[in-house]
């Protein structure tokens, strides 16, 4: 989730690293570091994220500023709360930085959004090389080292994942169910949902029993992708709106019980490289969406009852972002 518009956040400026990679100057570079919030980026400093704290204070060493405070907080009257002050990114301290010339979408509109749309393409050419998405495999119940998807790696799959979901029918506003833990892959199919004007419904079965049933009818969901261990439980007896499911691509791989007993419900599945394969064959160039298009619906627990659905368009992640 995007960070508060009131967050503090420490972003180490151009003359704080000994790195020479680009100097945040452009809404691109600013755009990143607001819209990345769960990923470190270790070749380029200026696109870390994290809470401000005040490092602690060393002989000889004086502290830099990243925040300045843009608004007073105000004290709460008649029965209304305080509200405390606010503050930004040094670089943004007065507004939002110009927007790239780069940073237009295929279809040539400006507008709020294809600043995010093109985040992606631009990261990509700009940082092709650096590290992205990270990720450790686990041998025996002990974590390995970090592996890594660079910028250039991570669009590509986005423009495979995106196409092969077109190639099997997805049309604009279709909507895309996602099932499984934080990974890449989770990543990588919600930015085909925004490259190509498809809506990504998180499915999550900590709501409660059946809850992932409900949702997959109630929010008519067209494709999934699932994590593997989360395969028997869609193919449960129990979750009976499966059956309205026209494929499913697994985040690795699918084993042939799970194929046979996916083949019963009449739905196409797919593992992650031969999904990715699909896509690569099929070439389908983005399909951005317009700004008050719907980009994704999340589910709630609610106070009681069924999960409610709350429906959040593209234009609302981005005016976060630029707060």
């Amino acid at each position: 989730m995007p960070p508060s518009p009131r967050a503090h956040h420490r972003v180490p400026t151009p003359s704080s690293t000994t790195s020479p990679t680009p100097a945040l100057t452009d809404a691109a570079d600013l755009a990143l570091i607001i819209d990345s919030p769960l990923f470190v980026y270790p070749r380029i400093p200026t696109l870390c994220v994290s809470k401000l704290h005040s490092p602690p204070l060393c002989k000889g060493r004086t502290m830099k500023t990243y925040a300045v405070q843009v608004e007073s907080g105000k004290v709460g009257d008649n029965g209304k709360p305080s509200v405390g002050p606010v503050y930004r990114n040094i670089l943004a301290k007065d507004g939002f930085p110009p927007v790239d010339p780069m940073m237009s979408t295929s279809h040539g509109k400006r507008s709020v959004f294809d600043i995010k749309i093109s985040c992606c393409s631009v990261a990509a050419e700009k940082y092709h090389g650096n590290q992205m998405l990270g990720w450790r495999e686990f041998t025996d119940g002990k974590a390995g080292p970090y592996l890594w998807k660079t910028y250039k790696q991570v669009y590509e799959e986005v423009l495979n994942v995106g196409s092969a979901l077109r190639q099997l029918g997805a049309e604009s506003g279709s909507h895309i169910g996602i099932y499984g833990a934080n990974c890449p892959q989770w990543i990588v199919a919600m930015e085909a949902c925004n490259g190509y004007s498809l809506i990504c419904v998180p499915l999550y079965d900590t709501l409660g029993p059946g809850a992932v049933d409900y949702i997959v009818e109630h929010a008519e969901i067209d494709f999934v992708f699932v994590q593997d261990k989360k395969v028997k439980e869609l193919l449960s007896p129990d979750c009976k709106s499966v059956r309205r499911l026209k494929g499913l691509i697994s985040f690795t791989s699918l084993t042939r019980e799970q194929i046979t007993d996916a083949s019963k419900f009449g739905m196409e599945v797919y593992s992650w490289n031969d999904f990715l394969q699909m896509g690569k064959d099929h070439p389908c160039d983005p399909l951005p969406p317009r700004p008050l298009d719907i980009c994704t619906i999340i589910y709630t627990s609610g106070t009681s009852g069924t999960p409610k659905g709350v429906l959040l368009t593209h234009d609302s992640p981005c005016l976060k972002q630029l707060c």
